[in-house]
């Protein structure tokens, strides 16, 4: 139970641009080493079933290992597009979307189980700072 909600907050993601219907976006997902967790967890990060009405993540859930406790942060890459009728709008100092974007995750430690759960989703300039450069990467391969 502990690991679930020391998991809610890695499943917040930072998305770099509004999505659209005919576009894809970025959502940055930073895992961190788990102080509950004798090694490293494994997450299958996907949507709630409210926020599936309304978004689409490209290639299904993303799968992910944590950090072990001896590593750094590790950031994972999503890319979802909005699916729904209703336009995707960002509100707020800090945008959060509306429809709500937020994802869960299955979490896999040892013979355990459990699902946890992140919060609203926002738009970050670091996101899409980070975005470019992910995209800079691949071009440059």
């Amino acid at each position: 139970m502990k690991l679930s909600f020391e998991i809610g907050p890695l499943l917040t993601a930072s998305l770099a641009a509004r999505p659209k219907t005919n576009s894809t976006v970025k959502a940055m997902f930073t895992l961190k080493p788990m102080k509950n967790a004798a090694q490293p967890v494994d997450l299958e990060i996907g949507l709630i079933p409210e926020s599936a009405l309304n978004y689409e993540m490209i290639g299904g859930p993303v799968r992910a290992t944590t950090p072990s406790a001896t590593q750094s942060n590790k950031v994972v890459w999503a890319s979802l597009r909005a699916t729904g009728p209703r336009a995707i709008v960002a509100q707020g100092r800090d945008p959060v979307l509306s429809p709500n974007l937020i994802f869960q995750a299955k979490v896999l430690s040892g013979s355990q189980n459990s699902i946890a759960y992140g919060q609203q989703s926002k738009i970050t300039d670091a996101a899409a700072k980070a975005a470019t450069n992910v995209v800079d990467a691949v071009a440059s391969q």
